[in-house]
């Protein structure tokens, strides 16, 4: 009787030691599961993925290292590539690290998401859902890889980064053709084209000379984005602004002192645009209104915009009517803001009052405030060789 209590007590207690390992078996796998599921959305791969990316052999680390640090491809033309490596991961073991779906993605199959690193947006991550898995019977868990990933521009507050369909990035940038553009630190290689478009500042001078264009180039196929900086024709940083991937700077050309002791020692610029102004009311003396003299003093080049509106102004009854007067001073007079655009092409700024005293007797200033274009004419049939004035510019 007591060796079958005996044997009824460790059948029991076996029982009931099997029970509970099953028990602690389910809850564990259902634990597990319950965690897998959770940890199976799309933001939570890429929290992982990044925090496992300092890791060697990891996806991100390998993907990254294929794709965004190697030589073999096109984005091994600009920048260099150990430094965005560096970059990587200083980063990602340095700073706070949050997520955030990408601004007009809606395909929860094919995600994209920017990291942040301390608020600033560093990385660009695209998946794409490879497949799924059924748990529990109610429990789908989604199996992710990685679509594409682009390392942002170090310092970059933008968080809309269009996306190719393949998840590559296209940067284009568009800045004048004597203008310098470094993408992280390097000039654009000549082997990426160039589309030019002419800028319309120089739309009466270009017949004449070569002319600054605007140039476009489009580097397609990048898994980085690079810093953009561009330096004026004097070697100054000026402001680039981005819209869509397009980054375009204005074609704001500086004064520089090489231009100034061309310029001073071209033409008299001042009296150029005294005697013009002088023309236009009325007030150069000779055949047909003075406009023999404008047209040799103020250097017209033969043939152009201003030529002709010189020739139509003596010819017009109007000018007839803007003679009563008489001019007192002339104050405020500078030249400025040279600029030198080829061996064969400079602007200048000039300003000046024209104080005049009218037949009743009431005084009136016209300002004068112009922008001259001043061309090297080497052609005899096209009027006198030498410094032409070309084009004159209200500003």
């Amino acid at each position: 009787m007591k060796a079958k209590r005996s044997a009824f007590k460790t059948f029991y207690l076996l029982y009931v030691l099997v029970l509970l390992a099953l028990l602690l078996g389910v809850f564990f796998y259902v634990r597990s599961t319950m965690v897998a599921y959770e940890n199976s959305g799309s933001d939570r791969t890429v929290e992982r993925l990044v925090r496992e990316a300092s890791k060697n052999g990891s996806e991100l680390a390998d993907y990254l290292e294929k794709n965004c640090f190697g030589t073999s491809t096109a984005n091994g033309v600009l920048g260099d590539p150990a430094a965005r490596r560096e970059r990587f991961r200083k980063t990602v073991s340095g700073a706070a690290i949050s997520v955030a779906p990408a601004a007009g993605t809606y395909d929860a199959s094919a995600p994209v998401f920017n990291v942040f690193a301390d608020g600033k947006p560093f990385l660009t991550l695209a998946l794409a859902e490879t497949g799924t898995v059924t748990k529990l019977g109610i429990m789908t868990l989604s199996e992710w890889e990685i679509r594409s990933c682009v390392l942002r521009a170090e310092g970059t507050e933008r968080t809309n980064l269009p996306l190719s369909e393949n998840g590559t990035f296209a940067l284009t940038v568009a800045a004048p053709d004597s203008f310098t553009v470094l993408l992280d630190g390097r000039e654009i290689p000549e082997t990426i084209p160039a589309e030019t478009s002419a800028l319309d500042e120089f739309s009466y001078v270009a017949p004449f000379t070569d002319v600054p264009v605007m140039t476009t180039r489009t580097i397609e196929g990048l898994t980085f984005e690079p810093l953009v900086t561009v330096f004026n024709n004097a070697g100054d940083p000026v402001p680039v602004t981005e819209k869509n991937g397009v980054w375009t700077c204005e074609a704001r050309f500086a004064s520089t002192k090489e231009a100034e002791d061309l310029g001073r020692s071209a033409v008299d610029a001042l009296a150029i645009g005294e005697l013009w102004s002088s023309f236009m009311t009325n007030d150069v003396g000779g055949d047909a209104h003075g406009l023999y003299t404008v047209r040799n003093e103020c250097r017209l080049m033969k043939n152009t915009d201003l030529y002709q509106k010189a020739t139509n102004w003596a010819n017009q009854v109007d000018i007839t009517f803007v003679s009563g007067h008489t001019i007192d001073s002339w104050t405020g007079e500078r030249v400025s803001n040279y600029v030198l655009y080829s061996d064969d092409l400079f602007s200048c700024d000039v300003y000046f009052e024209k104080n005049m005293t009218l037949r009743t007797g009431a005084k009136r200033t016209d300002v004068f405030h112009n922008r001259l274009y001043f061309f090297y004419n080497r052609d005899e049939a096209n009027g006198f060789t030498g410094w032409r004035l070309c084009d004159m510019a209200a500003l």
